[in-house]
C-alpha cells in the first residue's frame, strides 16, 4: 500500500512539479518500504494531507513535518432533514455496511441483535458487503437462532435505501482510516453506534451525534439503544447533531476551499 506515492514522488521530481500527498491510512498500512521512502519527500515543492486527525499524527510524527487535515467529501444534496425522523411501529432496524472480513468484527452486530431480542425488543438487522467471512458470519446467525431476522444484500453500488432504512448504522471494526460508511449514515438519519476508534473521533461524539462507547459491549450498546428507543426526542436530536455536522464538515465545496488553499499555498512557495 502506498508505492503510487512514491511513484508520483519521481514523476514530480522529474518533472520539477508540486507534489499533493493524501494519506488516507494511519502509519501501520503501509509497506515498511514505502513508509522509509516517503521520508524523502522533497520539503518545498510537496504539500502532506491526511482524511483523519489520527492519520495526520502518525504520519508528521514520522515524517517530522507538518501533515493538514483535509478529509474526504460526501455528497448531502439528497440528504435532507426529512430524513432523520423514523416514525415506524416496526423493529429497530440495525445496518452493517462493510467489508465482511475479520478486521470488521461483523460478527458483534449479530450479536447486538442477539441482545435486543433477547431483551425484548424487536429488531432486525441488514447486512451490505461482501467477503471471505460471509460464510462464517451466516453460520453464525443460525447459531444464534436469528436467521429470520438477518437479511445479507451481499454488494450493492447505492446504500443510501439501506440507510434511509435504518435507525442505527453498527461499526464494530477494529481499525478505520475514515470511514466514508458512517459519515453517510450520519448524513442519513442512522445514528451511528459504535466504539471508540481514532478514526472516527473528528465526527462521532458520544451521547451529542453518536452513541461511542470505550469498546465493542454488545451489552452497553444493547442497553444505549433501548434507552433511546424510549426517549425518541433524544433519539431525534441525536440524528439532527450529526446530519447537520456532516453538511458543515464534509460538503463538497467545503473540502474543494481546503484543497484549493492547500495547491495555493504549494503553487506561491514554487515561485
Amino acid at each position: 500500500m502506498g508505492w503510487a506515492l512514491v511513484v508520483g514522488r519521481i514523476a514530480a521530481l522529474l518533472l520539477r512539479l508540486p507534489l499533493v500527498v493524501t494519506f488516507h491510512n494511519e502509519l501501520g498500512r503501509y509497506n515498511p518500504g514505502v513508509r522509509w521512502a516517503l521520508k524523502l519527500l522533497p520539503q518545498k515543492r510537496c504539500v502532506l494531507t491526511g482524511v483523519s486527525s489520527a492519520v495526520c499524527q502518525q504520519w508528521e510524527s514520522w515524517l517530522r513535518r507538518p501533515v493538514e487535515l483535509i478529509p474526504n467529501p460526501l455528497k448531502i444534496d439528497s440528504c435532507t432533514k426529512s430524513n432523520l425522523k423514523r416514525e415506524h411501529n416496526g423493529p429497530v432496524r440495525l445496518v452493517v455496511v462493510s467489508r465482511l472480513t475479520a478486521i470488521k468484527r461483523v460478527d458483534f452486530s449479530l450479536r447486538l441483535l442477539k441482545a435486543l431480542i433477547d431483551a425484548g425488543t424487536a429488531a432486525e438487522l441488514v447486512i451490505v458487503g461482501d467477503g471471505p467471512e460471509g460464510s462464517a458470519l451466516q453460520n453464525l446467525t443460525e447459531d444464534l437462532g436469528i436467521s429470520k431476522h438477518v437479511s445479507f444484500l451481499g454488494f450493492q453500488s447505492d446504500v443510501s435505501g439501506c440507510l434511509d432504512w435504518s435507525d442505527y448504522f453498527v461499526l464494530s471494526s477494529l481499525y478505520e482510516g475514515f470511514c466514508m460508511a458512517a459519515i453517510e449514515a450520519m448524513a442519513r438519519g442512522s445514528l451511528l453506534v459504535a466504539h471508540r476508534l481514532p478514526a472516527i473521533s473528528d465526527y462521532a461524539q458520544d451521547g451529542v451525534n453518536a452513541v461511542v462507547t470505550e469498546e465493542c459491549s454488545v451489552s452497553e450498546w444493547c442497553s444505549r439503544i433501548k434507552s433511546l428507543e424510549q426517549d425518541r426526542s433524544q433519539l431525534f436530536g441525536m440524528k439532527y447533531a450529526a446530519w447537520r455536522l456532516v453538511r458543515e464538515k464534509f460538503a463538497p465545496d467545503l473540502v474543494a476551499q481546503h484543497y484549493a488553499r492547500a495547491y495555493d499555498g504549494l503553487l506561491a512557495a514554487c515561485k
